[in-house]
């Protein structure tokens, strides 16, 4: 089974902005952590921005925890949520992560997919 991640940026401080994005492709592994996004922070570091590890493997759906609190917007909006580290890739489902942030940030859907 494989994790699909289709990274976006948005800014709410420009409406003519296209979003940048990425997809990413993960084989679903039990305790691994999977950088999606990072930044050299200088010469001999990089630093994490955005990571996921599999806390569990289900038959149905994956639990997965996030290095940062995130908002699940395919079950609520940003401006209702605290966000949380811990969320549920289920098949045949997206999951819509995004930064608690109200002016810019990133946007992570997740889906399963069979290897």
């Amino acid at each position: 089974m494989k994790i699909c991640v289709e990274k976006s940026t948005w800014s709410g401080w420009d409406s003519e902005e296209i979003p940048a994005s990425a997809n990413y492709e993960f084989e679903v592994d039990y305790g691994t952590e999977y950088v999606v996004d990072e930044v050299e922070a200088d010469a001999d570091h990089v630093a994490k921005i955005f990571s996921f590890k599999i806390n569990k493997v289900r038959e149905l759906y994956i639990e997965i925890k996030t290095n940062i609190k995130m908002i699940d917007t395919s079950k609520t909006n940003a401006e209702e949520s605290e966000g949380d580290y811990y969320f549920e890739i289920r098949e045949g489902k997206v999951l819509t992560l995004t930064t608690p942030t109200l002016d810019e940030g990133d946007t992570y859907k997740f889906t399963l997919k069979d290897a």
